[in-house]
This record gives C-alpha cells, structure tokens and sequence, in this order.
C-alpha cells in the first residue's frame, strides 16, 4: 500500500505538470506562464522527494538531452533546494557530539548556508581553532524518502522485463540495485568521508594534483548524517563561461575524471555542476563525494576496452568487448551486433559525438536488447558519471575533445587491460 500511495502521489504533482506543458512551453508564449509553469516543476520536484532532485539534477547536466535554457531552470536544483529549519541541524550536532558541541563547531542560526541539495545542506562554520570548515547535515526524514522511491524503482525495473522480456538484457533490475545501493551510501556520512580521503590520496602522487582539491573531513566530527570538512573558498564552475580560463578549466575537469576512471578505478559518479568550483588559485574543487563507483579487476579491464574502441570509433572491438561481458547470458547473433556499431560508429566520424550522444546511447541500448548482449550496470554508471562531466566541459568549451584528451590515457592502459580478457587471443586481430 504504501508503494501504491507513492505512485499516486508521484502522479499528482506531475499531472499539472505535464498536462500545463503544451501551453507554457510554446514558443513565442507567454513569459509569465512560463515562469509560473518553471516555478510550479521546482516546487513539485522538490516536494517529490530527493530521489527526484537527484534525477534533475542529472539532467541539468545533459545536453545531449535538454536544451541550455532546460538545464539552465533545472540547475538551481543542484544546490538550491529548499533548505531546512536550523533547529534540526542544532538536534543532530547535539545527539552526535553532545550537548557541548558548539565548543567545537561554532555554527548558529545566522550561520551562511552555502547550499542544500537532494540529500543534505551545508553550512559555513569554524572549528575551535577558528579555521572555516564545511557543515553538512543530512536533510530530515531523508532515508525514508529515499527508501520508498528505490522501492518503487525496482518494481519498475522488475515489471519492465517482465513486461518485455528483452528489457533484461538493458540490465534495468541490476541497474535500480546499482542505483539504490549509490543513493544509499549518500546517507551515511560516513562513507562520504572515506571516499574524499581516497580521493585526495588517489591525486597526491599524480600529474593532477595541482589542478583539483578535495575537501577533508575533520578528525572526530564525523557521523552518519553529519560531516564536518574542511572548507574550499570558490565560485561555481560555470561562472567562468565565456572567460578566457574557460577552455583550460574544461580540459583539466575532463582530465581529472579520466584519472579517476582509467588510472584509480574509482570513480566519483556525481560530478554535476553544482559539485565543481574554481578556486581562486585556479584549481577545480571537487565536493559531495558520497557516490562513487569501483569496478572489480575484470570489469575494470573490460571497461579500459570498450572506452578506447569507443573513443576511436572502433565499433567492432567495442562490440568484441560487450559481447564477451555478456557471454554467460548467451547473446544471439553476435556477427549483427558487431557490424550494427560498426555502422554506429562509422556515423560518428560524421556528426558531432556529443550532440548525438543521446540518439547512440539509446541506439546501442536497443541493439543490446534485440541481440541479447546484456549491458552492465556498472559500465552504464560509469557511463552516466563521464556524460555528467563531459556536459560541464561542453558548457565550458564547446570544442573541447574529449577523443583527444581520453585517447592517449586509455591506450596508456588498454595493452594492461587487454591481457586480461578470456577472449584476448582470439581477438587479438582487432587490436
């Protein structure tokens, strides 16, 4: 019952929505429909819950899937939902590090919010040695919310395949765990902590470590639902748009994330807009790490693969490598699969990969279906987490190139990544 009054609540708030959508967005309507249909969305996103902030935030970050001025209303959802009472912030602080926590934290109510998101807000405090820090405290009621919409997701995802049997192959079951299981660890302040240490020791020792910073957690004010860090001075990244800094910044955010992915194989998979700043040193400040994704050594391998044959266009080995992560789900004609994103890829030498990023995406999710190749759930997150940064270094710089920035570090790995492959032998022709 209580799935059930979810999805009937879900519906109402978007019904007007939807139903008003016609109208309000007509081009050369009105102004002030418009604004008042904008405004009505934040409101009924919001109030749906964080799941669904989450989910727009995403597509805040796509312009393979909206338009600018799309991402542009959605974007104050990544760091302008509406914030909750201080009363509840001071209840948590006091229950985690008791009655005597201002001589810790110094935060009150006059305290500067810098941002609430899907899941918590953050405050700028100090600590009691005077030096600014970050406060973050998860939202009230959070975890319920969020448990009632990752259940309603898997009974989505279950009644799609069950509905369209070759749905499986998409993975969407495996894919709503996946999801469930990184919303989840956003919940546990906890996790986050771990993740910006490894994050920051992953970058010590690399040739990026004087481009991007992330913050730390402070030693004893870290629990489950809060998180004291240090704090990082910085403007939003896309504030430098249109400035001369602007095609450096896209490169270096572009680099930081194929570091994490080819080099660390761990990956922060929230990398929004509303996550990035530039510092006033000229670094890139990476925030909110509660999500991130590590493969396993095969996974990883095979993923070292696929992106390099897809960064060159090489539809053939890109298809050689799905199908041998699909083995054991027995993919039928596999020669089709293979010459199908060989044609893919071949149209990707003539239109511009990022604009059509969305119409391949979807095209490869559907040869996977018709030919049983079964899809990943972690490379369709990782997937997921490169197209959310690779928008924001569009945004920054409309040429950037993500083939010749990707291509030198994926074949760094690929003769590593290569060799591990049940199939490497055989296939080695394709290489």
């Amino acid at each position: 019952w209580r799935m059930l009054l979810r999805c009937v609540r879900l519906s109402l708030l978007g019904a007007p929505a939807a139903a008003a959508a016609p109208l309000a967005l007509l081009p050369g309507g009105s102004v002030a429909l418009e604004a008042a249909w904008w405004a009505y969305l934040h409101w009924a996103i919001e109030t749906a819950g964080p799941t669904m902030v989450k989910l727009a935030q995403w597509l805040a970050a796509r312009p393979d899937l909206l338009s600018p001025r799309a991402r542009a209303r959605l974007r104050r959802l990544q760091d302008g939902v509406r914030p909750h009472d201080f009363a509840h912030t001071a209840a948590l602080l006091e229950r985690r590090f008791g009655p005597r926590w201002r001589e810790r934290v110094r935060l009150d109510e006059g305290s500067e919010v810098l941002g609430s998101g899907s899941i918590a807000q953050v405050y700028r405090g100090r600590d009691d040695s005077g030096a600014e820090v970050a406060v973050k405290v998860l939202h009230p009621n959070v975890r319920e919310a969020v448990a009632a919409d990752l259940g309603l997701l898997r009974a989505a995802a279950a009644a799609a395949e069950w509905l369209v049997p070759d749905a499986r192959y998409m993975a969407l079951a495996d894919t709503a765990e996946e999801f469930g299981a990184l919303l989840a660890a956003q919940l546990d302040l906890r996790v986050e902590a771990r993740n910006l240490r490894e994050l920051a020791r992953n970058f010590a020792g690399s040739g990026s470590a004087d481009v991007v910073v992330f913050p730390q957690p402070r030693e004893g004010l870290v629990a489950e639902d809060v998180l004291v860090e240090t704090y990082i001075e910085g403007e939003p990244l896309l504030s430098a748009v249109g400035s001369a800094e602007a095609p450096e910044l896209s490169r270096r955010g572009c680099r930081v994330v194929l570091e994490m992915l080819f080099y660390h194989n761990f990956v922060h998979a929230d990398l929004h807009p509303g996550n990035l700043l530039r510092t006033p040193d000229g670094r890139i400040g990476v925030l909110d790490a509660g999500i991130c994704i590590r493969l396993d050594e095969e996974q990883h391998a095979n993923m070292m693969v696929i992106i390099a044959s897809w960064l060159r266009l090489d539809g053939r080995s890109a298809a050689l490598a799905m199908v041998d992560q699909s083995r054991k789900h027995e993919p039928r004609a596999v020669g089709d699969f293979v010459e199908s994103m060989v044609a893919q890829m071949d149209r990707g030498r003539e239109q511009s990969w990022v604009e059509h990023a969305g119409e391949y995406a979807a095209e490869v999710c559907a040869l996977a279906c018709k030919h049983h190749v079964r899809l990943e759930p972690t490379f369709l997150t990782s997937a997921l987490a490169m197209k959310l940064v690779e928008g924001t270094a569009v945004e920054l710089d409309p040429s950037v190139s993500i083939l010749d920035i990707g291509l030198p570090m994926a074949l760094s790995q690929k003769m590593f990544s290569f060799s591990k492959m049940p199939w490497a032998n055989q296939a080695a022709g394709v290489f």
